[in-house]
Formats: structure tokens, C-alpha cells, sequence
């Protein structure tokens, strides 16, 4: 058996658009007559168009509050839970431990 024509430019732009719309694999295949391997590669091969999101969110702890974080932990014998609450930090107490231990 052989090996079939590859994706015009054209038809792989037609594939991508159709998977961002949400069709399946199938429907891409029917609409542009080709194998349902050669749709999978043209919609892999295609730069998204959208910029792709960052894993994770912003970062829960700056280097600012690192810092008041050790200030306040420095001047004495604290409990991380009682530095949390001082600094008003959205971090775990572990977090704050961590955070003592490693500087």
C-alpha cells in the first residue's frame, strides 16, 4: 500500500481552524478526504495561533516577601504560624519553614 499525498498548506490550515472549533477527528477527516493519521499529523505540524497560557499561576511568594519573611523570623525565637499571620502571606506555615531552612 501506498503512501498517500501530504496536506497542501492550505488544507493544514483548514484542519487546525476546524480542531480549535472543536470538531473531531473524524469530521476533519470526512470534510478534507484524507486519512485520519494524515489530519492528526497536519493539526501537529501547524503552529498554534494562539499563544499558549503558562503552566501554574503567578508566583504566591516574591522576593519581597521572602525577605520581610526572614526580617520577621530573624529578630527572635517565632513560630512560622505566628510570622505568617504577621506578614499576611498566602503560603502554607510549611512554606514559611522551608523557607528559613533553605536561607
Amino acid at each position: 500500500m501506498g503512501r498517500g499525498k501530504h496536506l497542501s498548506e492550505e488544507e493544514k490550515t483548514i484542519a487546525q481552524r476546524m480542531k480549535q472549533k472543536g470538531y473531531s477527528v473524524r469530521e476533519v477527516m470526512i470534510v478534507l478526504q484524507r486519512s485520519e493519521t494524515a489530519e492528526r499529523n497536519a493539526v501537529r505540524s501547524v503552529p498554534t495561533i494562539q499563544k499558549q497560557e503558562t503552566r501554574g499561576g503567578s508566583p504566591k511568594l516574591t522576593k519581597k516577601m521572602e525577605s520581610r519573611i526572614i526580617r520577621k523570623g530573624s529578630k527572635g525565637d517565632r513560630h512560622a504560624s505566628d510570622i505568617r499571620a504577621e506578614v499576611e502571606a498566602p503560603l502554607s506555615v510549611r512554606k514559611i519553614q522551608q523557607i528559613f531552612h533553605d536561607s
